[in-house]
């Protein structure tokens, strides 16, 4: 039995791979270095000539399988996909928003929400918000480590009705994974209150859910996105400071440091950045940081010792203990 599911999947896979080579051609994401860390999709993308995902999802991929977690609040799904996931898979249209979050690692990612294929490579702190007024069709190469949760509508409203005084604007329906660590945190937050094993606190959940919604509707409306474009940091100034980061990341990088790079102050240098990148200058120095101390995990015999003090990190227990915050296992995890 298990012989014919494994074969079977292998079938699948191939099928997939073959129909979107033959009917989709596919605009490939920058490759996830620490140049490209705010999103990793350029802003164009080839839409299907000659069928959508419904024949190819209905023929080669399985309907979503994962860990259903108990509902956080009304209307609300979480499910966390684990190594049992098949890695094709589609996700059924709904009335609802789509979340989907990396937790830990990298992976491969290829979806499609039917006007065209998106391939690329995804990792901790990445996430993707969409309507799901149509169903779409995904592959992993490791689906473990993600989350997808399901929002009504009416949340975003509740969240924007709060917090503005303008007239709902609608949320951003995101063709490309974006860069957005507070996301993660707070999904992972969630799905580690509704996996415990004591009962659930819905008053901490819904908690969560309302700092999640107010989150991504200033961050990512339709009306704050304007904002965002307009008055973040002009491109090529940011360019400029995220290459100096990149090139200095094993260096003493102050604060003031990197806001003399971009020649302005310290204050409307960290406004303008977040604005920017969604972070704040340190957080993304030290997202950098552990990516850098991924690569040398990984194409090194460095000891954890010597990639910490390479990195500048404090104690080698104080990088341990920040790896592991981020990307959810230890270094030595990490490098096995």
């Amino acid at each position: 039995m298990d012989a014919l599911v494994s074969t079977r999947t292998s079938l699948a896979l191939k099928a997939i791979t073959r129909e979107w080579a033959e009917l989709n051609p596919v605009t490939s994401f920058f490759q996830c270095d620490d140049k490209t860390d705010q999103h990793i999709a350029g802003d164009e993308h080839d839409r299907v000539q000659s069928a959508g995902a419904g024949g190819v999802s209905s023929q080669a991929a399985a309907e979503l399988l994962g860990e259903e977690l108990p509902p956080p609040a009304t209307g609300v799904r979480v499910s966390k996909l684990s190594q049992a996931t098949p890695l094709a898979f589609t996700i059924p249209a709904g009335n609802d928003y789509l979340l989907i979050a990396r937790t830990s690692n990298r992976c491969e990612v290829t979806f499609d929400f039917g006007s065209g294929a998106h391939r690329g490579e995804i990792r901790y702190g990445h996430m993707l918000l969409h309507a799901a007024s149509t169903h779409s069709l995904w592959w992993l190469s490791r689906p473990d480590q993600t989350l997808i949760i399901r929002i009504p509508e009416e949340m975003f409203r509740h969240a924007w009705d709060n917090d503005a005084v303008d007239p709902w604007p609608g949320i951003m329906r995101m063709e490309n994974f974006r860069q957005d660590s507070l996301v993660t945190q707070i999904l992972a937050r969630l799905a580690a209150e509704l996996t415990r094993s004591r009962s659930v606190n819905l008053a901490f959940t819904r908690c969560l859910l309302y700092q999640l919604c107010t989150h991504l509707v200033r961050r990512y409306s339709e009306a704050v996105d304007v904002s965002i474009k307009q008055n973040g940091m002009p491109p090529s100034r940011l360019k400029k400071v995220v290459e100096f980061i990149t090139d200095h990341i094993e260096d003493d990088l102050s604060l003031a440091r990197i806001a003399k790079v971009a020649g302005i102050s310290r204050y409307y240098f960290c406004r303008e950045f977040k604005k920017s990148m969604g972070v704040t200058p340190q957080r993304y120095v030290l997202q950098q940081r552990i990516e850098k101390a991924k690569t040398l995990l990984q194409g090194t015999s460095m000891t954890i010792t010597e990639i910490s003090a390479r990195l500048r990190f404090p104690t080698p227990s104080h990088f341990t203990s920040t790896f592991r915050r981020i990307v959810g296992v230890t270094p030595t995890s990490f490098r096995m």
